[in-house]
This record gives C-alpha cells, sequence and structure tokens, in this order.
C-alpha cells in the first residue's frame, strides 16, 4: 500500500475513533461506548475501507487503460503520419514518373519524325542512286554503241600494208 492510501486509511481510522467518542458523549456515557454501536462504527470504518480501495485499485486500473490509450494513440498517430509520408512519397514519385513517361512519349515522336525523314531521305538517295546508275550504264552502253559503229565503219588495215 502506498503513502497515499495508508493517510487515508488513518484519517478515516481517526474520524472513525472520533465519531465513537462524539456518540459516546452525545449519549452522555462517558468515554465507553456500547458494543452494538461500535460494532456498527467498525462495520462502517470496513466498508469504507473497501470501497475507497475498490476505487483506488480501479483508478489505478483506469490510469492503466488510459496510458494503454495514449499509447496506442501515439503508436496509431505515428503509424498514420508513417502512412500518411509513404502516401505522399508514393504520389511524389508517381507525378516524376509520369512526368517521364511524358518526355520519353515526346521524345519517341520526334526520334519517328526524324526516323521518317531519314527513311524519306535514303528512299530518295536510293531513287537518285538507281538513277545515276542507270544513266552511267545508258551512256556506257551508247558509248560502246559508238565504238562498235566506229570500229565497223572503219576498214580494217592489214599488217602487210600497215608496214
Amino acid at each position: 500500500m502506498d503513502m497515499l492510501a495508508y493517510d487515508k486509511l488513518v484519517r478515516i481510522t481517526k474520524a472513525t475513533e472520533a465519531a465513537a467518542s462524539a456518540m459516546a458523549r452525545a449519549q452522555k456515557q462517558g468515554v465507553a461506548v456500547p458494543l452494538s454501536q461500535y460494532n456498527e462504527l467498525a462495520d462502517m470504518y470496513n466498508s469504507l475501507v473497501v470501497k475507497y480501495n475498490a476505487l483506488y485499485h480501479e483508478r489505478d486500473r483506469q490510469k492503466e487503460k488510459l496510458a494503454e490509450w495514449i499509447e496506442y494513440g501515439d503508436k496509431t498517430a505515428a503509424r498514420r503520419d508513417e502512412l500518411k509520408e509513404i502516401a505522399q512519397n508514393s504520389l511524389r514519385r508517381e507525378k516524376t514518373i509520369a512526368e517521364e513517361r511524358d518526355a520519353l512519349r515526346e521524345r519517341a515522336r520526334a526520334l519517328a519524325e526524324t526516323c521518317d525523314d531519314l527513311t524519306a531521305k535514303y528512299q530518295d538517295l536510293c531513287t537518285k542512286g538507281k538513277n545515276w546508275a542507270d544513266m552511267w550504264k545508258a551512256r556506257a552502253e551508247a558509248a560502246e554503241k559508238e565504238l562498235a559503229d566506229l570500229k565497223s565503219a572503219t576498214k580494217p588495215v592489214s599488217p602487210s600494208k600497215a608496214a
């Protein structure tokens, strides 16, 4: 029993003894108190002590329960703050990912346009290259034909006359 409870019991005991003395004086019986009255006061004293102890222990249980609730509330608040931070971080990451995705989408569009331009230029160069090849082939064939015509137009010189 702690100091507060002991002090309370001492005060109850003194009050009970004072009440017994007061009852005796009121009845002008002197210091002696009849047994029935003493038993009545003792029962009252005992019931008060039991009630006090019950209230004291109930108060302790309530304090413990309150402390548990406060601790639970602190844990809940800490967990809520932690979850809130996680949610905010997730939202920030989602925004960053969305921005990166949009930037990559724009880059892909630009690269697709560049690819289309380069493909068109390649096709144009291939066409020009084929045209150039066809032109030079036609010129070569024409030159060969002209050479063959020139050879056929000139009479061959015999080796004996040439000397």
